[in-house]
């Protein structure tokens, strides 16, 4: 069985809020209140996947055929650049505060991959830190081929969902 990644209902989304907003230049979207409610399976030969944004700028997606949605983006805006505050946060305080490294990093991509998970490609995280309590996670990336292709390369999504999995363990 097959499923529609998570990813690529991100894509859709970025491509559809620029595409409503004609946002030529932009360079940050930002996309928030992410929800996934049910799985899109990719089962048959075709699956028609309609995606909707309101005049509030809310996602959402459905199959066609489906009287319920499948993902919904709350909000989403876009801008010419990541406004300062968030780089101040995430490359300042939150490296700062997350000073305790996860080891065996590269151990995990391997049983993963021995698993049929996570090739090569999806293996996004080099480096992974935590705060002391766990609610906080930082990581370095190396860099995706092919990502100009892309608004949101699924290896990146993807290592970013990994990423949120430290801190449920």
């Amino acid at each position: 069985r097959s499923l529609f990644p998570a990813a690529g209902f991100i894509e859709m989304s970025i491509a559809a809020l620029l595409t409503k907003s004609h946002a030529e230049g932009r360079r940050c979207t930002e996309l928030r209140d992410l929800v996934f409610i049910s799985s899109l399976l990719l089962d048959s030969n075709e699956v028609i996947l309609g995606c909707r944004v309101d005049k509030d700028s809310c996602i959402s997606f459905r199959a066609q055929n489906s009287t319920s949605e499948i993902c919904i983006v709350g909000l989403s805006t876009t801008h010419h650049q990541i406004p300062p505050s968030y780089l101040d946060l995430i490359f300042g305080e939150l490296k700062f505060r997350c000073n305790r490294e996860v080891m065996d990093l590269k151990l995990r991509y391997s049983k993963l991959y021995a698993k049929g998970f996570h090739g090569p490609d999806f293996q996004t995280l080099e480096t992974v830190w935590l705060n002391d309590v766990g609610t906080e996670v930082f990581s370095k990336v190396k860099t995706c081929a092919f990502s100009e292709r892309f608004h949101a390369h699924p290896a990146m999504v993807d290592g970013a969902l990994q990423l949120a999995g430290f801190l449920l363990e």
